[in-house]
């Protein structure tokens, strides 16, 4: 398999510190590596700030929906390659 795209790094803050994600993607050789990171930073936020982490949690849910293609490589007889993509996708729960 060669690793045909994958999503772009991501560090988002809420203002007045109330939280921050952080999405780091990295891929080398046969070997990705995913760091997701969530944190909030205060256990009560009031109703002034709805829009804007109504706004995070969205770019947050779009961030980890994004996919990671993969291509195979098979050889043919004929020695033309094949290719299939693969998609995985990584889903909020």
């Amino acid at each position: 398999y060669k690793v045909e795209t994958i999503p772009t790094p991501l560090l988002l803050n809420m203002q007045d510190n109330l939280g921050s994600f952080k999405f780091m993607i990295n891929a080398s050789g046969n070997l990705i590596q995913l760091v997701i990171a969530h944190q909030i930073n205060t256990p009560i936020i009031t109703p002034e700030y709805y829009p804007m982490l109504k706004e995070f949690y969205q770019k947050m849910i779009e961030k980890q929906n994004e996919k990671i293609v993969l291509t195979k490589l098979n050889s043919c007889r004929n020695h033309q390659i094949l290719q299939w993509k693969i998609v995985l996708v990584f889903l909020n729960i």
